[in-house]
């Protein structure tokens, strides 16, 4: 019943994804797992249930906060809450998980689109290191509705549907879908993102570039460029001359995703995230940044391109800027001396947006770096390299 709810609620975007029972690895053994257990198996049983919506870490390693997860999962699927996973658990899990299998022309930009994610939700929900992709591979989805559909079922509503589907398949692709979106759409708007519309970037042609080249070089294609540049003879660049970028590579250059961001400054951590006493107060804290010393006047980078939304006096923090960037994800630079963007700036990864400073409730020259996804303060040291 709520197997069939959950297959029939994958139809996302007006396309259909396959499901079916162990996606990612069918051939894999699977291992009853439980607390204290490590390696792969693990990974995979933290992939799925953060697929369905389970907030849970992706470190292989079956600690307490996976085994409170499995027994909620277990709960709600009526399954004995043990916390152990074995055979009636994995069935149930294989039987829920969604995975996408790449075609020629996907890209992981066009595959989020579709499926009304993020790539940096992608790239996490797979661990995938970079944006490259090939034919023939799979790609676990994450299923939004999922924990709201298993609540309700816990609490005794159907939620079957009159006519339950048991497959799909992605239609095949015209030669023209293999393009990333035309400039009319906004790939940079997941949800929770609405509003966050990068400028336009453009290139100008060097000698010996053709428009081949330039397309190799962004990762688009040439129809792409074409698309966007009305060009009287796409075989006659000028050297010198603009040529506008596809808004998917604008947007594509605002994303981020763990280990992707640069550190903000070079310096000593002088208060890490996590448990402390206050350097002022003396009382217990809960560090939701980072402190980096560095002497006052250090330039102080953006850790990722994205607009400002914040830079002024914010009380505590001294003189700070908030940078917004894809996907509801926000970066903090604390007590600054000097300010060099104002609300509404676009920046640029590696741009200086400040000078460091002991602005604040501060006890010395430092960086206070923050990050926020989607309103929740998270540990920097996982989205730093």
């Amino acid at each position: 019943m709520l197997l069939g709810a959950l297959i029939g609620a994958v139809i996302l975007c007006g396309v259909e994804w396959w499901t079916a029972g162990g996606p990612l690895q069918a051939a894999e053994r699977r291992e009853v797992l439980q607390s204290g257990d490590r390696g792969s198996s693990v990974l995979r049983l933290q992939q799925y249930l953060a697929s369905l919506g389970y907030d849970i870490e992706l470190a292989g390693t079956f600690g307490p906060r996976t085994e409170a997860v499995v027994r909620e999962f277990q709960k709600q699927m009526g399954l004995r809450a043990d916390g152990v996973v074995g055979e009636a658990t994995w069935d149930k899990l294989e039987s829920m998980v969604v995975t996408y299998t790449v075609r020629r022309g996907d890209t992981l930009w066009s595959i989020a689109a579709r499926a009304d994610t993020d790539v940096a939700t992608l790239r996490r929900l797979n661990r995938l290191e970079n944006d490259r992709i090939q034919a023939g591979q799979k790609l676990l989805l994450p299923q939004k509705l999922a924990v709201p559909a298993l609540s309700g079922a816990a609490n005794g509503k159907s939620t079957e549907p009159s006519t339950p589907v048991t497959s799909a398949t992605v239609p095949e692709r015209s030669a023209t879908t293999e393009d990333p979106p035309p400039a009319s759409a906004k790939p940079s708007d997941p949800p929770g993102d609405q509003g966050f519309d990068p400028p336009p970037l453009t290139h100008q042609v060097k000698k010996g570039e053709t428009l081949t080249s330039i397309a190799r070089q962004y990762g688009t294609t040439v129809s792409a460029l074409l698309r966007v540049n009305p060009l009287p003879d796409p075989d006659r660049l000028q050297i010198g001359q603009e040529l506008r970028l596809p808004l998917e590579v604008a947007a594509r250059s605002y994303q981020v995703y763990p280990g992707s961001l640069l550190w903000p400054v070079a310096g000593r951590i002088s208060s890490d995230y996590g448990e402390r006493l206050h350097p002022i107060t003396g009382q217990p804290d809960f560090h939701e940044g980072i402190d980096i010393a560095v002497p006052p006047g250090t330039p102080v980078r953006a850790a990722a391109g994205g607009r400002v939304v914040t830079a002024g006096w914010m009380g505590g923090y001294g003189y700070g800027v908030v940078i917004e960037h894809a996907g509801g994800i926000e970066t903090l630079y604390g007590h600054n001396s000097r300010l060099l963007v104002e609300p509404g700036t676009w920046v640029q990864r590696g741009q200086v947006i400040a000078y460091s400073g002991s602005t604040g409730l501060s006890t010395g020259p430092h960086v206070d770096f923050r990050i926020k996804v989607r309103g929740e303060y998270v540990n920097p040291h996982e989205w730093l390299p």
